[in-house]
């Protein structure tokens, strides 16, 4: 057989698949069809909302790097930023942020504003009696800081008749409270109570390990005591009893981590930690 020959052979075998099908690229899968293969049913209740709109609209902080935070560029930046966009890509999703007040977000789930909060909410009695929540997706290490050249701090006994700052309504704070004979004194914010720490009218304060490193590389003149007291799980949140979206998000979660994904996230954003497992 000639060239000419085989080449019009060839030709006309590749028209016959096209027109049968094969070497076609495949359609599109829809939100509504891929949340459908994760759940094996149709999405119902939110998520068939999310579904028919193709966006997922997440709820995260402007003002609490590294989790997220708006940058010198205008630009929402952060860990939680970066795994609320690998979620959207596992779910067939466009994201778009809204950024409220951390005490607006169980009224905004509630009322529809927006979809889930990706922003490291940890499931208390108080929360959980408004809103639904997935597995934690990282686990933030809860650590005393001390001024620097004072005695270190190792343990909650040695609390005991310690003056000890903390965040007001915190994971912290509770841990305090029901756990320790510390004489706790409360602020705003972390960063509020550092100048107590400077000025030594605090003995130690009592917050998230990556905020006080964060502090310490900024100049302040403390030193992290000891190892962290205890993790604090950090979970999305949803409007309550959204049992689809729920496990549409666990089972992105379960994706992420089982590539090292959250790893992988943690150690980016969190100064090298992998804080995707309690106890890491």
């Amino acid at each position: 057989m000639s060239a000419r020959a085989v080449a019009a052979a060839l030709a006309a075998a590749c028209l016959v698949a096209l027109m049968a099908g094969c070497g076609q690229p495949s359609a599109p899968v829809s939100a509504a069809d891929r949340f459908t293969q994760i759940l094996g049913h149709a999405p119902t209740g939110r998520a068939k909302a999310v579904a028919a709109r193709g966006v997922l609209v997440v709820a995260d902080a402007a003002d609490y790097p590294p989790a997220s935070w708006v940058n010198d560029k205008q630009k929402l930046v952060g860990f939680d930023v970066d795994v609320a966009q690998r979620v959207g890509k596992l779910l067939g999703l466009r994201v778009r942020f809204i950024n409220p007040d951390w005490d607006a977000v169980p009224a905004g789930l509630k009322g529809g504003t927006f979809d889930v909060s990706i922003g490291s909410l940890e499931p208390t009695a108080d929360l959980k009696a408004l809103l639904s929540f997935t597995h934690p997706y990282y686990y933030m290490p809860a650590q005393l800081a001390v001024k620097k050249g004072t005695a270190q701090i190792v343990d909650a006994a040695q609390l005991a008749g310690k003056t000890v700052g903390v965040a007001v309504q915190s994971a912290f704070f509770y841990w305090l409270q029901a756990g320790t004979e510390a004489s706790v004194k409360t602020f705003a914010s972390d960063a509020d109570a550092f100048p107590d720490l400077a000025a030594g009218r605090l003995d130690a304060i009592l917050a998230a390990g990556p905020t006080l490193q964060q502090a310490i590389d900024d100049g302040q003149p403390f030193e992290l005591s000891g190892r962290p007291l205890f993790y604090q799980p950090l979970c999305f949140a949803v409007r309550k009893d959204q049992r689809d979206l729920v496990a549409l998000f666990n089972y992105a979660i379960k994706k992420m981590r089982a590539v090292g994904t959250l790893s992988d996230l943690t150690r980016e954003w969190f100064r090298g930690m992998d804080l995707s497992r309690g106890g890491s």
